[in-house]
């Protein structure tokens, strides 16, 4: 599938620490994968009570599309949240869907075990829908040089050149 993604960097450590709800800002407006609707569902889920803020790590049409350029902004930057669109010529059309990194990215380790990462998308009806996890916490992420942000065992991959990836089960995106 072609796709276009953006990942940005949480700026606070514990993203679910504060009760009280307060209405979301669009934490997410810098973002040319989501439209205005997308950024505010998002921004619901990801910056509870606007305790949280995102700064963009990485765009291809900005920062270039190879992996090595994604790695050198946005590993070691702590939980992310990764957004990809896929193309007009994609199965299905476009979609958007993504996945909330819990452990920093890296350029070396393989893979990254961890129980917060997850997988999202939005609904046809612009609802956010989450995964309980991913297939396999232990396969968590994928952090390698020659490879864009990848989940779980396969679930989503997003290839070297950051243009194309993959899904499993391709039903999920």
């Amino acid at each position: 599938m072609s796709l276009i993604f953006v990942s940005f960097a949480a700026l606070e450590d514990n993203l679910y620490d504060h009760p009280v709800y307060q209405a979301p800002v669009n934490v997410f407006e810098t973002s040319q994968v989501l439209d205005s609707e997308q950024q505010l569902t998002l921004s619901e889920v990801f910056s509870v009570n606007r305790q949280h803020t995102y700064e963009l790590c990485y765009r291809g049409s900005t920062h270039g599309w190879s992996s090595s350029v994604f790695h050198s902004r946005c590993d070691s930057k702590g939980k992310t949240v990764t957004v990809a669109r896929t193309t007009a010529a994609s199965p299905g059309g476009p979609r958007v869907f993504g996945g909330f990194a819990g452990s920093s990215w890296t350029s070396y380790s393989g893979y990254i075990s961890n129980m917060d990462t997850f997988l999202f998308r939005i609904t046809e009806a612009g609802g956010f829908e989450r995964t309980d996890s991913v297939t396999s916490l232990g396969n968590a992420q994928y952090g390698h040089i020659s490879a864009c942000p990848r989940f779980g065992n396969g679930d989503v991959r997003i290839f070297s050149n950051c243009k194309t990836g993959s899904t499993s089960p391709s039903s999920f995106s």
